[in-house]
């Protein structure tokens, strides 16, 4: 069995932390082109990284974002790992182990709730 494994932070300007706001198309464009090309080919896909950069541009849109991305990606029947890099890829505190961001952690996590 092959399965395609892809690192998408899309859209970049938004996962890299270099604008405010991030444009859906630019999301459902990459979701659709997943499973045109492989998922109606029965080739099942793991987007093995995306994330977000959290800075003081996109911190406020980063929680919608993340319930977007991986709603979108549930759609599908893609399934997501979130990158944690520990610096400016962070969702968890290390140190601490907690998580810095909990509306972030629920907007992620939101689109599951109803599966079993």
């Amino acid at each position: 069995m092959i399965i395609a494994q892809v690192h998408a932070y899309t859209p970049w300007n938004f996962a890299n932390g270099n604008s405010s706001s991030y444009n859906r198309y630019e999301i459902d464009n990459m979701f659709s082109q997943l499973n045109q090309y492989f998922v109606n080919k029965n080739i099942p896909v793991i987007i093995g990284e995306f994330g977000v950069k959290f800075t003081n541009e996109n911190r406020n849109n980063a929680a919608t974002w993340a319930n977007y991305y991986v709603s979108s990606a549930n759609k599908y029947n893609i399934k997501c790992y979130l990158w944690d890099d520990g610096k400016s890829f962070k969702l968890i505190d290390r140190e601490k182990l907690v998580v810095d961001d909990t509306a972030f952690l629920t907007n992620l996590m939101s689109p599951f709730s109803s599966n079993p």
